[in-house]
């Protein structure tokens, strides 16, 4: 049986900006014992789905690159996926903000990944951590133009 878990953020506050995603790292806490050597990969949702209908057979369509993976350790704690490029793409318009899915490997023993509808935790909620700059033009300048500066 394989077990996935969505994970969406509003990040309209930087899709209008015009910057670089320098790192763009997504933290879940998994809080069950038992995924010893279970593979979870984070891949783009590709279509809309709503967080109180989504079920097993109307999940979203997920796009076929696996952005990270981690394998877990069989104890509770933080998976750290680095999803820069893929928030590098909906920053640009090249792709829509549907989230990702933390797709885990046949066999898995369905980790627990809270969210912030499921604890009363702050301190266990997913996190994403963007790190950016301003895109800058370069400006094109001739040998003749650096030489006429000196």
């Amino acid at each position: 049986m394989q077990a996935w878990g969505l994970v969406e953020f509003d990040l309209s506050d930087i899709l209008a900006e015009d910057i670089v995603i320098e790192l763009a790292t997504l933290e879940v806490y998994e809080g069950q014992v038992g995924s010893y050597g279970a593979a979870v990969n984070c891949q783009r949702i590709k279509t809309v789905w709503v967080e109180a209908s989504v079920i097993w057979a109307s999940r979203p369509q997920l796009g076929s690159r696996v952005w990270d993976s981690v394998v877990g350790d069989g104890a509770p704690g933080w998976w750290v996926f680095d999803i820069t490029e893929q928030v590098q793409l909906w920053v640009d318009g090249e792709q829509d903000n549907n989230g990702v899915a933390l797709v885990h490997s046949p066999g898995c023993t369905f980790p627990i990944v809270y969210s912030s509808d499921y604890t009363a935790d702050p301190d266990l909620r997913p996190i994403l951590t963007i790190d950016y700059s301003p895109r800058t033009e370069v400006e094109e300048v001739s040998w003749g133009q650096i030489k006429a500066t000196f």
